[in-house]
């Protein structure tokens, strides 16, 4: 993680690394401001510039992103990038986006359709998800999985896929790789969930966070009028042959659909999968 504090042409004043706090990072944006304020004086000399933003790096002695900084003053963001966020942040910058622009696309798909989203991480992008999707072998699980978005990503590219989509932080349920984590159509985490996790309880926290997607995407229909869609949703939770908390609910808008009555949508249920869901 790291980020830039530029001028308005995108010549880098300063940088932070890594996680900070927010006093750290007020203070780096106040020491950027008080030497872009020296800049603003008389007629634009680059090479000027250059030489008092060193200056002022050197003054922050001890301090490792200042003192690279000094030896880079006033550089254009992608020549400071690298050397920051690979120096400084010892980490890998990714030329391949195929599997983040994948992601967001799968992302997109969840949201638009309402389905359920199972990401499952993996150590880098040398590695290989496949190890994860063992367990899947049984019917039970393979079924629910039919249902849902499945996201593959190296953990190292959540990051960008975050940047890219807004997601928010996701709580893992181990730190060793692969692993996954269930979310929601609108990439909301409901649970970590272990490798190890029987396949009987995986099974039934998919089917019930699909029935509750699919609860949700029903009454969305039915706030955008259009009743014939979200009684082809309320027709797969009725029919399920296993018991869900919302199946009455969506029995009872099913059969009222059918007789051609008008429906009022319920409450989205997001909320209360969460308190009543399982966190395997």
């Amino acid at each position: 993680m790291a980020g830039y504090f530029c001028t308005p042409e995108g010549y880098v004043l300063n940088a932070v690394v890594g996680p900070v706090s927010a006093q750290k990072l007020l203070s780096e944006a106040q020491w950027a401001v008080r030497v872009e304020d020296q800049l603003r004086g008389g007629k634009r000399d680059w090479r000027h510039d250059a030489q008092l933003v060193a200056a002022a790096h050197q003054a922050q002695a001890g301090d490792p992103v200042h003192g690279l900084l000094a030896q880079l003053p006033l550089e254009p963001l992608p020549k400071v990038q690298a050397a920051v966020f690979t120096g400084l942040g010892n980490e890998k910058i990714a030329d391949n986006r195929y599997g983040v622009l994948t992601a967001a696309a799968g992302l997109e798909k969840a949201n638009k359709e309402g389905l359920p989203i199972l990401l499952v991480f993996y150590a880098d992008a040398t590695s290989s998800s496949s190890t994860a999707f063992d367990q899947f072998a049984p019917p039970s699980v393979r079924g629910p999985l039919r249902s849902c978005v499945v996201i593959s990503l190296p953990i190292d590219q959540l990051a960008a896929l975050s940047s890219l989509t807004h997601l928010p932080a996701y709580e893992l349920a181990e730190r060793t790789m692969p692993t996954m984590v269930l979310a929601d159509s609108q990439g909301r985490e409901i649970a970590p969930i272990r490798r190890d996790t029987p396949p009987g309880e995986l099974a039934s926290l998919l089917w019930t966070t699909i029935n509750t997607q699919r609860f949700d995407h029903a009454q969305r229909l039915l706030e955008q009028k259009q009743p014939q869609a979200a009684k082809l949703i309320l027709g797969l939770i009725a029919s399920a042959p296993f018991d869900h908390p919302l199946k009455a609910g969506a029995c009872r808008q099913w059969l009222e659909l059918k007789a051609g009555k008008t429906v009022q949508p319920a409450p989205v249920s997001t909320e209360r999968l969460a308190s009543a869901g399982s966190r395997p």
